[in-house]
């Protein structure tokens, strides 16, 4: 990055106009080599990731400390430092008393260049002393995008006391668990297959493509096959794969793999779901899908 490791004293300073065009360098070098890209970001490195994702949004983001609304903080370091507009734009530069340097240019960025999307599943971790995003802020960001908020009450704005460090792994670990999902994916002519959840369960009378967890021991396949035959009482066969994608519940992430599939034998039956329709694309725009298996949908109307 500007400024860092082996480009110290190169020239590029660590500052939005060379680091956000450099991260877009590294993402659309990254995206030739993989397929899934997620992002892990803090503090400043949160808002120069946002600015520079273009195209496909991240799977997911893991964000710890995100500075999200630099203009704001740039008006409160000013005020901390006595520093009136009109100062900073005479001065262009003004170094302050406790370390910062208050520039007028990065001010011009930071209110040019404001986070106003941000499609992907993300969660943050926040701490409640954190002297640079104020909790009203990234509690209006959390519900503005839908984020998975946090709080480590007694934290500060860097994780560094072995015990802000225990949260920190904690939450790393909690996030970065994923489940193994199948559905499957039963086309009858311009139909498909699709069933209602029960009505006590997550996600209650949404409507989801058939499938379940894979259970330690199976293979995806194996476990379609059998989450199938538990919820529809049908043997099923697993085809090719129709598509894979990662989402984000408030309860837990799952990695989905949908498959194409054939009903081999029996008839769909209501084992377990509160209903069951054979329905087209254009019908299912009146039901209310799961997210995941919105995903799902999208790729159909694609096609």
């Amino acid at each position: 990055m500007p400024g860092r490791g082996e480009r110290q004293g190169d020239g590029s300073l660590f500052d939005p106009w060379h680091t956000v065009p450099d991260l877009r360098v590294a993402l659309s070098w990254a995206r030739e080599r993989w397929d899934r890209l997620a992002l892990r970001a803090t503090s400043l490195g949160a808002w120069f990731a946002m600015l520079a994702w273009e195209g496909p949004a991240p799977e997911r983001a893991l964000l710890v400390s995100p500075l999200v609304d630099l203009a704001r903080l740039i008006r409160n370091m000013m005020t901390w430092a006595g520093v009136t507009e009109t100062e900073l734009r005479e001065k262009r530069e003004i170094l302050t008393d406790f370390g910062e340097t208050l520039s007028w240019r990065y001010y011009q960025y930071a209110l040019d260049h404001p986070i106003l999307d941000w499609d992907c599943p993300t969660a943050v971790l926040y701490a409640g002393g954190d002297h640079l995003t104020e909790r009203p802020v990234i509690e209006d960001f959390a519900t503005r995008f839908g984020w998975s908020l946090t709080v480590m009450e007694n934290g500060e704005h860097w994780f560094h006391t072995s015990e802000q460090l225990a949260v920190l792994d904690r939450w790393t670990q909690e996030q970065s668990a994923v489940t193994e999902v199948v559905a499957a994916l039963i086309q009858d002519g311009d139909h498909f297959l699709a069933c209602q959840r029960p009505a006590g369960k997550a996600r209650g009378l949404l409507w989801e493509f058939v499938g379940g967890k894979v259970e330690t021991g199976e293979t995806r396949r194996q476990a379609l096959i059998r989450e199938v035959q538990e919820e529809l009482g049908v043997t099923l066969e697993a085809e090719d794969v129709f598509l894979e994608t990662t989402h984000r519940y408030p309860d837990l992430t799952i990695h989905l793999t949908v498959y194409r599939a054939a009903i081999r034998r029996g008839t769909p039956q209501k084992l377990e779901h509160n209903d069951i329709r054979w329905l087209t694309v254009e019908e299912a725009a009146k039901y209310s899908f799961c997210p995941a298996d919105q995903i799902i949908l999208e790729r159909l109307r694609e096609r």
